[in-house]
């Protein structure tokens, strides 16, 4: 019985997207079977509106310079991925004071 795979949606700026750390790990989670891993594409971050964005199960993203946060939490709310890592923290893991307060 072949059971079903879920969609991975990976949000960053291309230089991270295309970094070999990312590489592989994008490359294990493929191996693994269980997910069809959807790299959103850097032009479509930045000049599409976000219900353009491809739509996703589950999504990790990650802050870099010029990543549009903001725009990546508003996709957040109107598609609902499971997130893999917090993007509404991600401005709190900026600032070393902002995560003291949080803990």
């Amino acid at each position: 019985r072949q059971r079903r795979q879920l969609t991975l949606g990976v949000c960053c700026m291309a230089s991270k997207a295309k970094s070999p750390p990312m590489q592989a790990i994008l490359r294990r989670l493929e191996i693994c079977g269980d997910f069809i891993i959807v790299v959103f594409e850097q032009e479509t971050i930045l000049e599409k509106p976000i219900e353009e964005w491809p739509i996703v199960e589950l999504l990790i993203a990650f802050f870099s310079t010029g990543f549009p946060l903001d725009k990546c939490k508003q996709y957040c709310k109107l598609r609902n991925p499971v997130c893999i890592n917090n993007v509404d923290f991600q401005d709190i893991f900026r600032s070393r004071v902002a995560v003291y307060k949080k803990l």
